[in-house]
């Protein structure tokens, strides 16, 4: 195969994994905000942290802006539907947590790279375990 056309193709997959990580983070988190209490948005569980940090280690540190930029999407849609009058400051706040949701992403996918028997089979209870904690807890 032509190394241009590889090239050419390598980047629209890329776009595409990038594409799809935003809309399946703004997906989850949708259903994630029915659980919400009211009447603020906190829940007990956000699957999209989950989905964000499957697509950082499976394909790369490059997806870090896309978990922001899904986010700060969804943060908007919850600050754009919860208050009558928007003041600028009011659009800061969801990139801002779009930072946060990155950086525990990026951290999340540096320790199991780092300290886990990844790309390797999780086989041992203790490699299950480590993982588990470092992607989920911390």
């Amino acid at each position: 195969m032509n190394k241009t056309l590889s090239l050419k193709l390598s980047k629209y997959k890329t776009a595409l994994r990038f594409i799809a990580l935003i809309v399946l983070y703004i997906i989850f988190a949708k259903f994630a905000l029915l659980l919400a209490i009211p009447p603020g948005y906190a829940t007990a569980i956000w699957p999209s942290a989950g989905i964000a940090l499957v697509f950082t280690i499976l394909y790369g540190y490059r997806m870090i802006p896309a978990v922001w930029l899904g986010s700060t999407i969804i943060n908007l849609y919850v600050v754009i539907n919860g208050l009558e009058k928007i003041v600028p400051s009011d659009l800061v706040v969801p990139a801002v947590i779009g930072v946060g949701a990155s950086l525990h992403v990026l951290i999340g996918a540096f320790l199991i790279k780092r300290y886990c028997t990844y790309p390797e089979v999780l086989e041992e209870p203790s490699e299950i375990i480590k993982f588990i904690f470092l992607g989920g807890f911390i």
